[in-house]
């Protein structure tokens, strides 16, 4: 399998950096609702994952380990270790397995699950949204969630 990569999406802020990892069959960009309470205390990068959003798509099967080795090889190329991490759903499995590989890896990690039905960006794609309550409750409990990132 050739090597994988992600490609880095800057959402604004300062302070030390937050790196975000979506879950799968979303995109970096998931986070942008987030990002006016985030920017208040982190710069935050958001990953497209391998074959999601704007990152190349595989050119045959992958494994979780390419995937943690796709962002470990961003983490390294840029120079980012040390760095806070919020992974939804498989963004945090592979923070967390990455983290497990490579302690150190990242400063304080946390992951976070999502709300059945609730793709904020369906309506950009010509679907309906599923839930429209469901993405603001979603995006208010991952906040709550991430408030322990920066309170230690």
């Amino acid at each position: 399998m050739p090597k994988l990569s992600v490609v880095a999406h800057e959402l604004g802020g300062s302070g030390p950096l937050l790196l975000l990892l979506h879950a799968n069959g979303f995109h970096g960009r998931i986070f942008l609702p987030m990002v006016p309470l985030l920017s208040k205390h982190f710069r935050c990068v958001a990953l497209d994952l391998p074959g999601h959003g704007q990152a190349p798509a595989p050119t045959g099967p992958i494994s979780e380990a390419d995937l943690v080795a796709a962002v470990q090889d961003y983490v390294e190329r840029e120079g980012v270790r040390g760095a806070f991490c919020m992974g939804h759903s498989l963004g945090g499995t592979l923070a967390a397995l990455l983290e497990w590989e490579r302690p150190g890896t990242f400063r304080r990690c946390t992951r976070t699950w999502r709300v059945a039905g609730c793709d904020p960006c369906s309506q950009s794609q010509g679907r309906p949204p599923a839930a429209p309550a469901g993405s603001r409750r979603w995006a208010t409990w991952a906040l709550w969630r991430t408030r322990r990132l920066w309170r230690q």
